[in-house]
């Protein structure tokens, strides 16, 4: 499952669904929202992509840059099938 400021790329799976506004698959994110839905089976989750794709500025728990933010909801097996996780480049080698 994803948290907050874990960085993301859209995986090639992501094509048909997560076509919101004018992100595709490789685009890199970061999570800035992450919350349950009432039914408590889908989450929301909130990203901000490092370019613009036309989107919006996030919401008022997650504020984003304008233009660079959107939402998806989707059951936590879709997360992993979706979005891939991506290194933190460190300044150090010390892991």
């Amino acid at each position: 499952m994803l948290k907050v400021g874990d960085r993301i790329v859209l995986t090639e799976e992501s094509r048909q669904s997560c076509n919101v506004f004018n992100e595709h698959p490789g685009d890199a994110a970061t999570v800035i929202g992450v919350s349950q839905v009432a039914s408590g089976l889908v989450y929301e989750c909130v990203l901000e992509f490092d370019k613009n794709i036309g989107g919006h500025g996030g919401f008022p728990s997650a504020k984003g840059k304008n233009g660079h933010c959107v939402m998806y909801c989707f059951r936590p097996i879709l997360w992993d099938k979706y979005f891939r996780k991506i290194q933190i480049k460190r300044k150090n080698n010390y892991y």
